[in-house]
C-alpha cells in the first residue's frame, strides 16, 4: 500500500510538472511549438491529466490557455510521426501547418496493424510526404493527402460557403444540426474511447435528404 502511495505521488507529481511546462509553453516563454506539441503528446499518452483530477484528454486541454483543437492536432502529429518513425529532426522542418494536414493520415489500425495504401505502408508514404513536403507548398500537400485518403472524384471533399444572418444561425441552423447529429448516432470512437458524433457536413446531408424524401417538398410536374 505504502508503495503504491508513493507510485501515486510521483505519477502526479510528474503530470504538474509537465502541466506548468505546457502553461509555461503557451504562455510564449519558450516559442518552439514542436515542444509543446511533445509535451501535450506526453500528457495525454500516459493521461497525466487524470493524476490532476480530470476524466479525460478532452476536459484537460478546457482547463489550458489553448484551444483544444489546436491541442488535438498538435499532439497527433507527435504520434503519427512516431507511429510512423520518423524523428522530430526529419519532421520539424516541414513545418505545423503542413504537418496538421499530413497527420490526418492513419498509420496505423484500430489494433495497431499497418495501414497499408496498395502495396506500400500508410507509414512509407507519410514518410515520402514528409520529405517531399519541404519544398511543396501546402496546396499541394493537401491534395496527396486527399489522394491516399481515397477522397478524390465524388468523394472529394469541397467546401460550401453560405453566408446566413446570425440570428438564423444561432435559432435555426445549429439547432437542426444538433438535431441531425443526435438522430444519426455516434459514427465512431476516438482513442480515449468516447463516442463522436457525425460531422456538421454530414448532419447537412441528413437534413437535406430528409427534405428530399418528403413529397410534400416536391414540386408539382
Amino acid at each position: 500500500m505504502i508503495q503504491q502511495v508513493i507510485a501515486g505521488e510521483a505519477v502526479a507529481g510528474h503530470a504538474g510538472k509537465v502541466l506548468a511546462e505546457i502553461t509555461t509553453l503557451i504562455n510564449g516563454v519558450n516559442t518552439s511549438t514542436f515542444d509543446l506539441a511533445e509535451k501535450l503528446h506526453e500528457a495525454k499518452t500516459g493521461k497525466y491529466y487524470t493524476s490532476l483530477g480530470f476524466n479525460t484528454f478532452a476536459e484537460y486541454t478546457k482547463s489550458l490557455a489553448l484551444r483544444p483543437t489546436k491541442s488535438y492536432y498538435l499532439a497527433r502529429i507527435v504520434q503519427i510521426m512516431a507511429d510512423a518513425g520518423i524523428p522530430r529532426s526529419e519532421y520539424e522542418a516541414v513545418g505545423i501547418a503542413k504537418l496538421r494536414t499530413i497527420s490526418k493520415l492513419d498509420v496505423l489500425g484500430e489494433n495497431g496493424e499497418p495501414v497499408m495504401h496498395g502495396d506500400l505502408t500508410m507509414a512509407d508514404c507519410v514518410k515520402a510526404l514528409v520529405e517531399k513536403a519541404k519544398t511543396t507548398e501546402p496546396e499541394e500537400v493537401a491534395q496527396i493527402v486527399a489522394k491516399l485518403q481515397g477522397k478524390t472524384g465524388e468523394d472529394e471533399v469541397v467546401w460550401l460557403n453560405i453566408a446566413v444572418t446570425r440570428i438564423v444561425r444561432e435559432n435555426t441552423i445549429l439547432p437542426a444540426l444538433a438535431l441531425a447529429k443526435l438522430n444519426h448516432g455516434s459514427v465512431a470512437k476516438d482513442d480515449e474511447g468516447i463516442s463522436k458524433d457525425a460531422s456538421d457536413g454530414k448532419a447537412l446531408e441528413d437534413v437535406c435528404a430528409e427534405y428530399l424524401a418528403d413529397p410534400a417538398n416536391n414540386p408539382i410536374e
